[in-house]
This record gives structure tokens, sequence and C-alpha cells, in this order.
């Protein structure tokens, strides 16, 4: 029953897949990449190339070896399922993290990959078929040249078909090439600190020293609002960081917000609602005359007043207004579209990640998209970041292998104001991108960042 189940499987892969007995490791991601229309003409040149040198080295008829050697290449053919695994695991322990350098290194390192089946073909091949040899020297020699012969030709298509599928002309490891005037950028750093700098990586310069995940500033970094490590939060104005929250609240970067002259601090909870809090008291307290009837749809902004803030609770405008006399706040619906504003900004973004620890956001599908530009961020299995500008697109993605699935996921993305550069963001680096030239440059270690521009200004969201 064993020796009738095991030739019926050798049988029925026989089948399954066309002059397989004379296949190598490397032809199962060439399969998969390619399809049969171009791994057939591949097999016949491999049982031409092969037979005529083994013929030369073994001496052996055809019809004394065929069964022997369908079963060493339908061997050598199922090692290539744990020889790409093992190519995998090499790529991700040895090749660095950061983006441009891994493009580096990925012809070297499919270079070895390839190296590694032409191995493990010979390999196995020469282990089933060294009983039925008379000569294993023989064997040896012909087997590795042989397929040193097929690599010639498959090597080359595997390379070609593995490598990275972008349309980067130029990755460099630096953005000192970025256009003038640089922009300002304001990031996570890896420590958890916020820091700052130019989009030409001049000009780093810590804001925090506190363990930062999320944060609304003004444009003169001389305000910031921010949410710690523990999910509390905290203001940092006039060089003084003074705590908000005494218990972990979620909230997002789009329903927090201060006054301008940091009086007051108000942020919409998921759970408990509006939060105010206010300098004199030292005290966050919840409003109990509101709670968001659409938390995923609310914004919450400031005033150019001191006193007054406005919620966008799904279709309605909310005012919050705080009386002098009895320190009281009240709440009434907006007489119709406000335009008073103050110019904060933040991660702004209704996508938003669920982890219990750490309430992120991340944008997801089309960030931009007008006549002359668009910003696309595809996550998944296909991970890419494509941009348009006035004619020219770029496609960034990390995604070697025959299926070219992504290997990094880009949780952000975002135009600068100049139209053709954009910032984004792997959750480990920044990156800069410039359209036209189509250049990749690593900025900085880092994450969740924030530009001044409108993307990122809470007042250009609400009034949308």
């Amino acid at each position: 029953m064993r020796t009738l189940g095991a030739r019926g499987f050798l049988i029925l892969l026989v089948v399954l897949s066309p002059l397989s007995a004379f296949a190598d490791g490397i032809d199962l991601p060439i399969l998969a990449g390619v399809g049969i229309g171009v791994f057939v003409p591949l097999l016949t040149f491999n049982v031409v190339i092969e037979g005529l040198i083994l013929y030369r080295y073994t001496h052996s008829r055809f019809r004394d070896i065929w069964r022997p050697m369908l079963t060493a290449n339908i061997w050598s053919l199922l090692w290539g399922f744990p020889v790409s695994i093992f190519n995998a695991f090499l790529a991700g322990v040895l090749l660095p993290d950061e983006m441009v350098t891994r493009m580096g290194w990925y012809p070297f390192a499919l270079c070895i990959g390839i190296l590694n089946y032409y191995c493990v073909t010979v390999a196995v091949e020469f282990w089933v078929l060294r009983k039925r040899a008379n000569h294993t020297k023989s064997l040896g020699k012909g087997l590795l040249v042989a397929h040193l012969a097929s690599y010639a030709v498959l090597g080359p298509l595997f390379f070609l078909y593995a490598s990275p599928k972008h349309t980067v002309r130029t990755f460099v490891k630096n953005s000192r090439w970025a256009m003038t005037p640089a922009s300002p950028i304001v990031f996570v750093a890896p420590n958890g600190h916020l820091q700052t700098m130019l989009t030409d990586g001049t000009d780093l310069r810590p804001l925090l020293t506190n363990e930062v995940r999320d944060f609304v500033l003004t444009e003169d970094l001389g305000t910031i609002f921010f949410r710690g490590a523990s999910n509390q939060y905290f203001l940092y104005h006039n060089g003084t960081t003074r705590p908000i929250t005494s218990e972990p609240l979620r909230c997002y970067g789009q329903g927090m917000d201060f006054s301008p002259g940091g009086k007051f601090v108000a942020l919409l909870d998921e759970d408990a609602g509006l939060w105010i809090w206010n300098d004199k008291s030292g005290l966050a307290h919840r409003q109990e005359n509101y709670a968001p009837r659409q938390f995923s749809r609310s914004d919450l902004v400031w005033s150019t007043n001191e006193n007054t803030f406005y919620i966008q609770d799904g279709n309605t405008i909310l005012e919050g207004n705080f009386d002098e006399k009895t320190s009281e706040w009240a709440m009434r619906s907006s007489g119709g579209n406000v335009q008073d504003l103050a110019n904060h900004f933040g991660r702004l973004s209704l996508y938003r990640d669920r982890d219990q620890r750490d309430w992120d956001v991340e944008d997801t599908g089309s960030l931009k998209s007008d006549q002359e530009h668009s910003l696309f961020v595809e996550h998944g299995l296909g991970q890419l970041v494509s941009a348009h500008c006035k004619g020219d697109t770029i496609r960034v993605s990390d995604n070697p292998g025959i299926l070219h699935l992504g290997h990094r996921n880009f949780s952000q993305a975002a135009f600068l104001s100049n139209g053709r550069e954009f910032v984004f963001s792997d959750a480990r680096y920044l990156y800069l991108a410039d359209v036209p030239q189509h250049a990749v440059g690593t900025v900085a270690p880092g994450k969740r960042f924030v530009l001044f521009t409108s993307d990122f200004s809470k007042a250009s969201h609400f009034v949308r």
C-alpha cells in the first residue's frame, strides 16, 4: 500500500506539473510567479541540457535512469519550499531594516538565494541517485555541471522576476538633496521622544523628553498637547509640562485641542465624553452636559477666542463657551459655518487602530486627489505608496520575491507644500520622495510625523 501510494503521488505530480521529472528547486518559485506558459518551456530546456550533460558523464541510457531521475527531480522540486522559507529567513535576519540600504543589498541577497537553490538541488538529486550510480564521482560532477548550465538561464530569470517592483530610479541614504527651502517635520523618535528637523536632514532638535504617542501643536512649537506612554495627557506650554488627566483616556488628534493662550484644554474620550482642563485648578473635569453621539465622526477644534471651542458631531456643529462669572462651560448649537479657528496641527485620520495599548491612527486609501496631484497608500499583501504629480508617477514598494508581497507597511504619507515632494513612513523610518525625479531618500529614524500643511491642519479638517 505504501508503494502504491508513493507511486500514485509521483504520477499525480507529473500529471499536474508537465515535465516535472526534470525540475529544479528554483523552478517552484518561478512557476508561482510567471505561470505555466513560461514554466513548461523552461522545463523542456532543463530536459535537453541536463539530459545531454548527465549522459556524457554517466553513460547511462535514458530508459534506465528515467524512474530514479523522476524521483530525484520531484524531491528537488519539493525542496524549493523549505529553501524559499530559508531564504526569506536569512533576508529577515541579515538585511538591514532601513529601506534605502536594504534596496542596495537586494541584488546580493538574490544571488545568495539562487546559490542556495542550486546547492540544495544538486545535493538532493545526488542523495536520491547515489545508490543507482556506478560511479558517484561521475554522478556528482555531472549534476554540478548540468545544473550549472540550467541555472545560467534560470538564475537570471529568477533574479529578474524576484527583484522588487517599483518605479524609483534613485535611492539615496540621506535627504540632503531636498528642495529649498526645506520643510519642518515633527515626529516621534525611536526612543519615544518628540523631535523636529528639516526635510533635508538638518536642524535636528528635541522637543520633549517625555514618551509621546500622539500630539497636537502650534507651528511655532511653543505649545504641545500630547498623549504619553500611559495614555495620560500632558500640556507643554511656555517651557513647562503639566499633567492634564490622572487616568488613561481614549482620544485621538481630531478630538483634542487647546486654547491659543494655553489656558484651557479639551478632549473627546470615546468612553467618557468631553473633558475640559483649566490652568487655574490644574484638573480636568468631565462635562456631564455633553457626550458625542458619533465619536468616529467627532472633531474638536479651538477658536481664536481663548474661551471658545467647537465640536463637529456628525453633521452638527456645537459651540462651547466659558463663562468668566460662573466659571462654567455652556454648550449650544453653532449658528453656521465657523471660520475663527486656531492654527493647530496634529495627526488626523478616521482610520483608527483599536489596539488597547496604543490608540494610533493610520492613513489608508486615497489621501489626496485632485487634477494635478494624487497620493495613495495600499495596505495588506500589496503594500505600497503611489504618488502622481503633474504627469509624473512614482510607486514605492519593498516587495522582493516572485509573489511580490509587501515587506513593510507604510503607515503615513503626505505631500509637502511644494507639491512635488512627499514624506512617508513605515513606522520605523521617515523617507522623502521626489515625484518628478523618481528619487527616495532616508530622512531619519522615527514615526508618527506631522507636517505644517493642510493635511495636518485641524482647522482645514474641521471645515472640510
